[in-house]
C-alpha cells in the first residue's frame, strides 16, 4: 500500500468503528510519502497493521528521489538525480554529515529540466557507505523544511519535534495544531491535540498536564519557550476528540496558523 501517513490514524479508527482487525488487511509493507513522522508513530503502525513502514521522498517537481532501508536512511536514485547539502544562509556546500538544504539535479529529465533544484528539505547527507551496505550517497530522515520552521517566544520550532514528543504520549494521534496570536506584542499559543481513543474531561485535563511536562522537559529551546509562555499565562494547551482534526481535508497533519491580534 502506497498512502500519506496521515491516512493511516483514519484507517486505524475506521477499522476500530468497523470491527476489523487492521492486520487483516495482511499488508507486507506500507510506502508512506509526503509527510513527516516520527519514530514513535512508525511504530505504532507497524505493530497495528503487522506491517513494515518504509519511508520515500518525493517531490512534486521531481517525483520519487529516494526510499528508505532497514536502518532508517534514505538511499538516492543516484542514476536519476545528483543531490547536494547546501547551507541555509550561505548558499556554500556543507561538509559531510552537517545539516543543510537539499538541492537536487535531475539528470533524465528533457521536457522540464531541473537543475541544482532547491528544495529547502533540511537534511543530512552522508557518503559513507550504509550499514545497509549500500555504497551510495544517503540522507538522514528529513528534519523538516526551512519554511515549515515558526518562531514563538524568541525560539524556532519545527513541527516534527513536537510530533516525536506527542506520538511518545500514549493515547495521543499524531495530529495537532498551533494557533499563534499576537496580543500587546506578546506571542500566545493555543496547542490543539488530538487523542487516539474518546476521553473524560479528567482524563484531557491529565494529558494536557503530561503534555506540558515533556514538553517542557525536552531540548533546551522547547524548555524555554514553553516555560515562558507558560509563566506568562500565554499558554492554552486543547485535547480534542478523535477526528477533530484528522478527518479534516487537506495534506498537512500539523497545522501552524498565525493570527494577528490586537486586543
Amino acid at each position: 500500500m502506497v498512502c500519506l501517513p496521515s491516512l493511516l490514524p483514519r484507517l486505524e479508527r475506521h477499522c476500530l468503528e468497523k470491527d476489523i482487525p487492521p492486520e487483516s488487511f495482511n499488508l507486507r509493507n506500507i510506502f508512506v510519502v509526503g509527510e513527516l513522522f516520527s519514530e514513535n508513530f512508525c511504530n505504532h503502525y507497524e505493530n497495528v497493521f503487522n506491517s513494515r513502514l518504509v519511508n520515500m521522498y518525493a517531490s512534486t517537481e521531481l517525483g520519487l528521489v529516494a526510499s528508505e532501508c532497514h536502518h532508517h536512511n534514505l538511499h538516492v536514485w543516484e542514476d536519476f538525480f545528483h543531490t547536494e547539502v547546501i547551507d541555509s544562509d550561505t548558499a556554500e556546500p556543507c561538509e559531510d554529515g552537517a545539516t543543510g538544504e537539499l538541492v537536487i539535479t535531475a539528470l533524465q529529465r528533457e521536457a522540464l529540466p531541473l537543475i541544482r533544484y532547491n528544495t529547502q528539505d533540511l537534511v543530512e547527507m552522508h557518503k559513507s557507505p550504509c550499514e545497509c551496505g549500500h555504497p551510495g550517497t544517503y540522507l538522514s530522515s528529513i528534519k523538516g523544511r526551512r519554511d515549515n520552521m515558526f518562531t514563538i517566544n524568541g525560539g524556532n520550532i519545527y513541527p516534527i519535534a513536537l510530533e516525536n514528543i506527542i506520538t511518545a504520549i500514549d493515547g495521543f494521534s499524531s495530529f495537532c495544531r498551533c494557533i499563534i496570536e499576537k496580543i500587546d506584542a506578546h506571542d500566545c499559543l493555543t496547542f490543539k491535540v488530538e487523542t487516539r481513543d474518546d476521553i473524560d474531561e479528567q482524563e484531557a485535563k491529565h494529558l494536557a498536564q503530561l503534555l506540558y511536562s515533556r514538553l517542557t522537559s525536552s531540548d533546551i529551546t522547547l524548555r524555554l519557550i514553553f516555560r515562558g509562555l507558560e509563566s506568562a499565562s500565554r499558554l492554552d494547551i486543547q485535547i480534542l476528540q478523535p477526528g477533530a482534526i484528522s478527518l479534516k481535508s487537506g495534506k498537512i497533519k500539523n497545522n501552524i496558523s498565525q493570527v494577528d491580534s490586537h486586543t
